[in-house]
């Protein structure tokens, strides 16, 4: 995740797909290659090996509860991040209900239309 978070140009969407279970976001299976992170791993990871400043940042993961997944990964770095100019007042867009794994990610271009999804603004 840290070699593709330092690739991000400017400007261009950060898309993140995963599956999710309230308390972290990652792959479905657990095992020996198993990955997934917390709001709180994933905002750190934004803070120190993103760069570049994304156009938005969408992301669909599955969960079992409202969790504001994308909510919480705002607060996080805003609490614990205030240098992390790259990513002040990047909106952050995400499902705040239960969706299917087969739910596609929310189109960058289509987010401000998209009632499904609920923004957060990174205000440092």
């Amino acid at each position: 995740m840290a070699t593709y978070l330092a690739g991000v140009q400017a400007g261009e969407p950060l898309c993140i797909r995963a599956h999710g279970n309230d308390e972290e976001i990652g792959d479905a299976e657990a095992g020996a290659k198993d990955w997934g992170w917390t709001y709180k791993k994933l905002a750190r990871m934004l803070a120190t090996h993103l760069t570049a400043t994304p156009s938005v940042v969408p992301i669909r993961s599955c969960a079992e509860e409202v969790t504001n997944f994308p909510t919480q990964m705002a607060v996080r770095l805003e609490s614990n991040w205030p240098g992390a100019n790259h990513l002040d007042g990047v909106v952050i867009y995400g499902y705040n209900t239960s969706v299917n794994i087969s739910t596609p990610v929310p189109s960058p271009q289509q987010l401000t239309k998209n009632v499904q999804v609920q923004p957060v603004i990174i205000s440092l």
